[in-house]
């Protein structure tokens, strides 16, 4: 496995949405349902969390190095880490460190555990290179 040389990637977007595609043919990627909150009718707990179906999520990254580098991406809720029942790591390979580097991802049955600010932070070999907040509200009844 390769070391990033110098600084770290930088990430200059971060789009939370319903689903990531990417493009068999020409790599393109789609992404289906933008948002920036989840709005829930009930206020969950610790021990019994609302599950949300499916998550996506874009990084795009700029500043990469050429090689395989492994990628984690943690679910936090107000800065503490949160538990999922589902594997957020893999690794990327980069091959021109003068294109940018995209990751897409789709998650399914996060946990909500309680209403507040959530952050999904993406690690490249080890080093944060990008965060998307995102709020858990409880939906009164209104749009």
């Amino acid at each position: 496995m390769a070391k990033l040389k110098g600084r770290a990637p930088s990430c200059k977007a971060a789009i939370l949405c319903d689903q990531a595609i990417r493009d068999a043919g020409t790599q393109k990627w789609t992404l289906v349902g933008l948002w920036d909150r989840i709005q829930i009718s009930k206020e969950p707990s610790k021990d019994a969390p609302i599950f949300h179906n499916q998550i996506g999520l874009y990084f795009y990254l700029v500043d990469t190095s050429v090689g395989e580098f492994p990628w984690m991406i943690e679910l936090l809720h107000f800065g503490d880490l949160i538990e999922c029942d589902f594997e957020l790591k893999g690794k990327v390979v980069v091959k021109d460190e003068l294109l940018p580097l995209e990751l897409g991802v789709n998650f399914r049955r996060v946990p909500i555990k309680a209403v507040g600010s959530y952050t999904f932070r993406l690690w490249i070999n080890g080093k944060a290179v990008g965060d998307k907040d995102f709020k858990v509200v409880i939906n009164k009844g209104g749009k």
